[in-house]
């Protein structure tokens, strides 16, 4: 059996490669054939193509009737034009991976290469190589997808690397680990008119002002984990460059936070409710449009213990988050219908943020993840 330090140059190549292809949200078509060149040779007991659109799953069979564990990565990239001078540099105008999604899609292959010379006396082991994440639909239509009936797990799976931690720590929590989230756009209509005669339409401004004034507040006293919630401003828009008219319509945008569904809807209906008040005010109609929806990921409390445990044992440094993580995942549609767990795994204490131009994933952390997973499955395969 091949050791994850022969299987490294291997891997760090696949990484670099899948770098270099980066594609977006449902367009993950040369990912997709990249990763499933590479599974060939391996020889898997099934593979299921096109699961949720672009997604692939890939099966280890035992020989034995089992539990069926699920390993989730992610294929798809950012919207994001890459910031930063190395040799793998993407070659895709304003498309990157700076969430590090190629990582873990090596990572997952490092686990299935050596599942492939280690196969499971009993059980069957999925390797789900999922859409769509950074949209938060990914998710879901893999689950919609008449194929999924094919490989419901038992146990469900994902790691994600976290700056701000260190190299190849692992990072686990009990219950909530990752918050959920939505985006909203605002737009408020009144009527144009020529920049000469401005009484003549019914402009924006005032009411836009106002209405940035009042939402950071709507925030305030909601930062206690029990009830916290958070309201970023994420772009505002009214007119175009030029001097010939007076703009009749605005926008915003927001992204909003929670612990709790329950808290992010409350915010929902403040926010609504104050920018509709102010709007009538200023003979303004206003419009919600909601945007990439992420549910709370919730870990089940005795999959970490035993995950703790087993990390622990294998010389893992595990430090247990005391605050759900800010940014939002979509794996949470996996982990409210079975029991698993999304897992941090340290990317440097000083390591570049996720979805910042001059992110990339560290190499240095494929060998602990790829470990990790490998813990993870022999721990779990046993049941």
């Amino acid at each position: 059996m091949k050791t994850i330090t022969e299987l490294l140059p291997a891997l760090v190549k696949l990484r670099h490669h899948l770098h270099q292809i980066p594609e977006t949200a449902n367009k993950e078509f040369k990912t997709h054939e990249v990763i499933r060149y590479s599974i060939r040779d391996l020889e898997p007991d099934l593979v299921i193509e096109n699961i949720g659109k672009t997604g692939m799953a890939v099966v280890f069979n035992g020989m034995q009737p089992g539990k069926t564990l699920m390993f989730r990565a992610e294929l798809d990239a950012l919207a994001i034009e890459e910031d930063i001078d190395i040799p793998y540099h993407s070659g895709v105008k304003n498309t990157s991976h700076k969430c590090g999604h190629d990582g873990h899609m090596t990572m997952l292959f490092g686990l299935a290469c050596l599942i492939a010379e280690n196969r499971p006396e009993k059980g069957r082991v999925v390797l789900l190589y999922q859409p769509a994440e950074e949209t938060g639909t990914g998710a879901e239509s893999v689950l919609a997808d008449p194929q999924f009936s094919q490989i419901i797990p038992d146990y469900v799976f994902a790691i994600h690397n976290i700056p701000g931690f260190s190299k190849g720590s692992v990072i686990l929590r009990q219950g909530v680990f990752s918050m959920t989230s939505e985006g909203m756009k605002v737009i408020l209509k009144g009527m144009a008119s020529h920049a000469a005669y401005p009484e003549n339409g019914i402009s924006p401004l005032q009411a836009l002002t106002g209405i940035l004034n009042i939402l950071p507040g709507l925030n305030d006293g909601k930062t206690a984990p029990e009830n916290y919630t958070q309201l970023t401003v994420t772009f505002v828009k009214m007119g175009r460059s030029g001097f010939a008219t007076s703009p009749g319509q605005a926008e915003i945008g927001l992204v909003i936070r929670a612990i709790h569904q329950k808290d992010l809807q409350h915010l929902q209906e403040l926010i609504k409710n104050t920018v509709r008040k102010i709007a009538v005010e200023a003979c303004l109609e206003e419009q919600f449009i909601h945007i990439e929806q992420f549910p709370v990921t919730s870990n089940n409390p005795e999959v970490v213990k035993r995950l703790s445990a087993v990390l622990s044992k294998n010389s893992f440094e595990v430090t247990e988050a005391e605050m759900p993580l800010k940014w939002s995942e979509d794996f949470g549609h996996f982990t409210s219908r079975f029991p698993g767990a999304l897992i941090g795994l340290g990317a440097g204490s000083s390591h570049s943020d996720l979805h910042t131009r001059d992110y990339d994933f560290p190499d240095e952390i494929l060998e602990p993840g790829v470990l990790a997973l490998y813990h993870i499955y022999t721990e779990f395969i046993a049941d």
